[in-house]
């Protein structure tokens, strides 16, 4: 299998790869700044090199982040090749905003040359979805007319994930289902910062779901506090043994 980061094979995709972005560049109408921003803000002189070599088929090595950089960039014009009649549709989308939630009215351009490489890919995976079909209109209307979840819609899998049985802790204490693991003590786990990990490892019987709806149905209903003992007063000269008071014996003398 090729090693994507070894030198040799840097070596042999940077000169083509790079000839490719600056013919795409030319396509999208990119200025200098956004071809600097899209790979990553290397200095312009560096950039300047970089195309001269390119174009001279010049040896050339460029980092793993610019060649992932420059290959969003491939995967977007090809994912625009595929979706659009011609390339000239294609530019077009790039270049009109658009309402989806990725881009929240922006154009896809500008989030593709943010300098981001995150947005750069948010851009090409938009697009690879559409390829497979799974494409995301404009729906603003969708976001104006949300209605917020309530509690208790966000707690349903949770609630039916824990259950009170007198067979189990008398009852006392709900559990989740399918053991006799209280909710409160995972819940408590949680709350002191124990990794899910270590709780799987205290509690074989458990899932990394069931201790997240455990916590969940824990915030939504909050379990009453247990009982507390009551603490006594011992009156002056008495002393507490075993919660029982023992009054002093005076001395017949006195």
């Amino acid at each position: 299998m090729e090693d994507r980061e070894s030198p040799e094979t840097r070596r042999r995709l940077s000169p083509p790869g790079l000839r490719t972005f600056l013919a795409i560049a030319d396509l999208w109408r990119l200025d200098e700044v956004q071809r600097l921003r899209v790979l990553g803000g290397p200095p312009h002189a560096t950039f300047d090199d970089w195309a001269r070599a390119a174009r001279e088929h010049r040896d050339l090595l460029l980092d793993v982040d610019t060649l992932t950089r420059i290959s969003a960039v491939l995967g977007i014009h090809a994912a625009l090749v595929v979706l659009h009649a011609n390339e000239q549709e294609g530019v077009a989308w790039l270049h009109g905003p658009h309402g989806a939630a990725p881009f929240g009215g922006r154009t896809p351009l500008a989030l593709a040359t943010s300098g981001s490489l995150d947005d750069l890919l948010t851009v090409r995976r938009f697009l690879d979805a559409a390829r497979g079909g799974l494409y995301m209109p404009p729906v603003e209307a969708i976001d104006w007319n949300f209605t917020p979840y309530r509690d208790e819609d966000l707690v349903i899998e949770a609630q039916a994930a824990v259950l009170t049985d007198p067979e189990i802790l008398g009852g006392r204490e709900p559990v989740l289902r399918g053991t006799r693991v209280p909710v409160r003590d995972i819940a408590a786990e949680r709350r002191r910062g124990t990794p899910v990990e270590e709780i799987l490892r205290d509690y074989p019987s458990l899932t990394a779901e069931m201790v997240e709806q455990a916590v969940r149905y824990v915030e939504a209903e909050p379990l009453p506090a247990p009982p507390q003992a009551r603490s006594a007063t011992v009156p002056a000269g008495g002393r507490l043994v075993h919660r029982e008071f023992i009054p002093r014996v005076r001395d017949q003398d006195e």
